[in-house]
């Protein structure tokens, strides 16, 4: 059995930016990461591979370690996009997981511990390298772009600059050596020692300390195994030692056993799915799965025209904290008239 993870934020902030796919609109509103995210999912449905949809959530991780992701945009148009999908996909029996206090990253977490001995395949679909924290024996992440990389345990390539990082260690490395587009700061301990030389100290403890095995790789992930060499191998200060508990209250994954069962061919609601791959005009997944096109009715297509105009006047971007952006849409706008009766 194969199980395939989405993270949908990364697959449609990508879709709303690639140039293949930003400028897909329907009835004024724009759907390029969804049709990325969408056309994505139609091929393994037709693969007959089961399917849970991460989705992120603002979380409190800001506070707990100030200065967390500041300055990353929140665009409208992208944040009511995910919105949409997580609605829309929901509708058509696709099992979508979205958590107060959560990000995707959480979920995908969680989702592979509950599944990792329920399947003998599973696959993360993103090119967030973050994510190669939950790289195991049977658990793999597949680019989803031609800018990203695979990542497996036979072919595990994590580098930050110029320096690798070792499978299974991304957490771990991250927490010490900072992340620049995550706005986290290289550690560098009140006596001086630098977060990379403990880095090292790390590496080293676990290759004396735990079994070289296919099971190395499970611990190395692990945040209690982390916090026990930083409490016991560590000669850290009480400060040195909650600064670095805070890195890891919010890099490592923040699990949850709320997850949802991953959807599969006989959960699926065709006429739903029918109508989303319609307005999206994925006319070859429409014709694998052997569904013919929907038209929407009135309240349908108007619901569309809505959502473009709340984006166009700003509300959602007042409501949802955005900045109001208002680039994508032109003085007029073509209206797609193609599904609507």
């Amino acid at each position: 059995m194969r199980l395939k993870i989405y993270d949908a934020s990364w697959l449609i902030h990508y879709g709303s930016k690639s140039v293949k796919y930003k400028d897909f609109v329907f009835a004024g509103y724009p759907l390029g990461g969804i049709k990325f995210l969408v056309k994505n999912i139609a091929e393994e449905i037709y693969k007959n591979n089961d399917i849970i949809v991460c989705f992120d959530s603002p979380t409190d991780k800001n506070t707990i370690l100030p200065g967390y992701k500041k300055g990353r945009p929140h665009e409208a148009y992208i944040v009511s996009q995910s919105t949409f999908a997580f609605n829309m996909l929901s509708k058509s029996g696709i099992s979508c997981f979205k958590l107060d206090n959560y990000e995707a990253d959480d979920l995908i977490a969680s989702v592979v511990s509950k599944y990792r001995n329920a399947y003998s395949d599973i696959t993360i679909i993103s090119n967030d390298r973050d994510l190669a924290h939950n790289v195991f024996n049977n658990v793999k992440i597949e680019a989803c772009s031609l800018d990203g990389i695979d990542i497996n345990p036979s072919n595990f390539v994590v580098s930050a600059g110029k320096q690798p990082v070792e499978y299974n260690t991304i957490s771990a490395f991250k927490v010490l050596t900072g992340d620049s587009s995550d706005k986290i700061s290289s550690f560098r301990s009140e006596n001086g020692m630098l977060g990379k030389d403990i880095y090292r100290k790390y590496l080293l403890f676990g290759k004396e300390n735990l079994k070289p095995d296919t099971i190395r790789p499970f611990l190395f992930s692990r945040k209690d195994v982390f916090l026990f060499f930083l409490k016991n191998q560590m000669n850290l200060t009480k400060n040195d030692f909650a600064e670095l508990t805070r890195r890891i209250q919010v890099i490592f994954p923040r699990e949850t056993k709320d997850v949802p069962e991953a959807s599969s061919e006989r959960n699926i609601i065709l006429k739903e799915l029918a109508k989303l791959l319609s307005v999206l005009q994925e006319d070859i997944q429409l014709k694998q799965l052997h569904l013919d096109k929907v038209r929407l009715t009135t309240e349908e297509f108007n619901s569309f025209k809505a959502g473009a105009q709340v984006l166009r006047d700003g509300t959602f971007a007042v409501d949802n904290d955005c900045p109001i952006h208002s680039s994508f849409f032109g003085e007029e706008e073509a209206v797609n008239m193609r599904l609507f009766d």
